[in-house]
């Protein structure tokens, strides 16, 4: 039978995460999470992307509904929003669409998921926020960002340093492993932290560079 509501619902609450078993699955998942309404009523929250200074072209790493997508638009920037769910992306376009047309031309919509992103156009800003939570393995995403980088670019990386909330959440990342993974990827390190979210658990922030 089709992947439906009722699995979503059942994988949101199982320790066992059956949604991460294949990539099929985790497509459907994603598909009925872009059709849940706490999903589709996300916004962009500023306060999350102080660490972030854009610049240049902008692609966005999984950008769920596309509200970061049009937070840097608004500022001028032309940006590129991935994700692997084309329902999440039809609530991106129906947000994109509010906006005047001079903001809505700046952005992009790419239908795929990360690790199969062709390894050109390069992108002067990376983002990877809240992101790399939703995988089992975040190295091959990090080494995707990194492949997409240009040569004097920034990759921007947030996430919850513990897994929180439902099941779409299968992993926390330390700021130990988020560094590690960025040497693995022959990042340098500009700035590694974490600090508390809301009085609810602790997030980390990590700017990240090609080696020089």
């Amino acid at each position: 039978m089709p992947y439906g509501r009722d699995d979503y619902l059942k994988d949101l609450k199982d320790s066992s995460m059956p949604h991460i078993r294949s990539r099929e699955r985790f497509r459907d998942f994603y598909d009925e999470l872009g059709r849940d309404p706490v999903q589709k009523a996300q916004t962009c929250q500023p306060e999350r992307l102080g660490f972030v200074e854009p610049r240049g072209r902008i692609i966005e790493l999984g950008c769920h509904v596309g509200f970061n997508l049009v937070h840097y638009a608004r500022q001028g920037f032309q940006i590129d929003g991935v994700d692997l769910s084309e329902v999440l992306l039809r609530e991106a376009e129906k947000l994109i669409a509010k906006e005047p047309a001079e903001v809505a031309s700046r952005i992009k919509l790419i239908h795929a998921f990360i690790e199969d992103l062709p390894p050109d156009p390069k992108y002067d800003t990376v983002l990877l926020l809240e992101t790399l939570e939703h995988v089992i393995d975040p190295l091959p995403i990090v080494l995707k960002a990194t492949e997409l980088l240009a040569p004097d670019g920034t990759i921007f990386i947030s996430a919850p340093s513990t897994r929180v909330g439902t099941y779409s959440h299968v992993r926390g990342v330390s700021v130990d492993e988020a560094i590690r993974m960025c040497h693995q990827a022959n990042l340098s390190i500009e700035t590694a932290y974490s600090e508390t979210w809301r009085d609810a658990y602790r997030n980390i922030y990590v700017v990240a560079r090609h080696r020089s």
